[in-house]
This record gives C-alpha cells, structure tokens and sequence, in this order.
C-alpha cells in the first residue's frame, strides 16, 4: 500500500463512517487524513479519557445507526447527540484498560483461530483414523 507524505490530522482522535458500515468507530493516534464520509472527534475535554470515549460510542453507537432506503447512516448530529457518562477519569481509565486488553485479545484471535481450527481437525483425523482402524476388520 502507498504512502502520502500529506495529512489532515496528527494526535489522538476518533473517527466514525457516516455511509455505508455506519458507526463503526475508530481510535487514530498519529497522523492521519480522513474523506467527507468520515467523522472526526477530537478530545475537547480533559475530564473524558479517550480511549474510554472511543469504548463507549462503540458500545452506544448502534443504537443510533439509521437505515435511509438501503444505506445506513450516522451523522455528525446523531453524534452529537450523545454524551459520555460523567464518571471519574479514574474509572474510565480502568474501564479504557480493560477492553483495551479484550480488544487485543480478540483481534489476536482472529488471527489464530483459523489455524488452531486447521490443528484440531488434523488431530481429529489422526485420532479418527488411530481409534478406528482396528474396526475397518
């Protein structure tokens, strides 16, 4: 994949799709550009950890996804119109640490998984043919 020597934003950020798989949310940290189907929110308030943030709309964000004719969309406004629990930056960050390790946890997984299913199989053949040969008599 190339590379462009250009960006819009560089720092943390969250962003969103608006058309298409809308709603789904992003954590960006660095430098980074982003088209007009996106949205971006950066951390205006100290008192919001981000990556709580960023956990948060992933989980409320669904509920406000849209359907107009066969697309799906979730606008700037429909953002706007949710507001992050006003709990402890203490709380947030153990909350943000938390899934953040489930969130690893997972997408190493994802990775893994078809490769343990490829190992089970072999030993379920091997076992299978290992047990069973003696009944082929």
């Amino acid at each position: 994949m190339g590379r462009l020597n250009t960006y819009d934003f560089d720092g943390e950020y969250l962003s969103w799709t608006i058309h298409g798989y809308a709603g789904e949310i992003f954590y960006r940290k660095g430098k980074f550009s982003a088209t007009n189907v996106c949205g971006i929110l950066s951390q205006i308030n100290k008192n919001i950890d981000i990556r709580f943030a960023y956990h948060y709309l992933k989980y409320i964000v669904p509920n406000f996804v849209f359907t107009k004719g066969s697309r799906q969309m979730f606008m700037t406004n429909e953002m706007y119109q949710i507001q992050i629990p006003n709990i402890s930056l203490y709380k947030q960050k153990q909350i943000a640490t938390i899934l953040d390790a489930f969130e690893k946890y997972c997408s190493e997984v994802v990775g893994i998984l078809p490769l343990k299913i490829q190992l089970i199989e072999q030993q379920y053949k091997y076992y299978l043919n290992k047990l069973l040969a003696d009944c082929k008599r």
